[in-house]
């Protein structure tokens, strides 16, 4: 019997760490990524920024959370409102 315990325990940890991995992507259509990574910008800047960090939007994942959230107005939007975190 004591065997059984720290097995169940340890699947159900995997178990929970998977799940919240595929929340997390899900969640989070945006990644950094190097300025260099990005093609077919030839535009000239007039303006360079001291600090900044490029980000890439994932359409698909985007697509993905905006099919799943409630109608605007609706009783499920008041529910249980949605937000969307812009890269920072």
């Amino acid at each position: 019997m004591k065997n059984t315990i720290p097995k169940k325990l340890i699947a159900l940890a995997i178990c929970s760490l998977c799940l919240s991995g595929l929340f997390a992507q899900q969640s989070n259509p945006w990644s950094f990524v190097e300025e260099e990574s990005i093609t077919g910008n030839d535009a000239q800047r007039s303006l360079i920024p001291s600090a900044y960090r490029t980000a890439r939007l994932d359409s698909e994942a985007l697509q993905d959370i905006l099919n799943e959230a409630p109608m605007r107005f609706s009783a499920a939007a008041r529910a249980q409102p949605q937000s969307l975190m812009l890269p920072m």
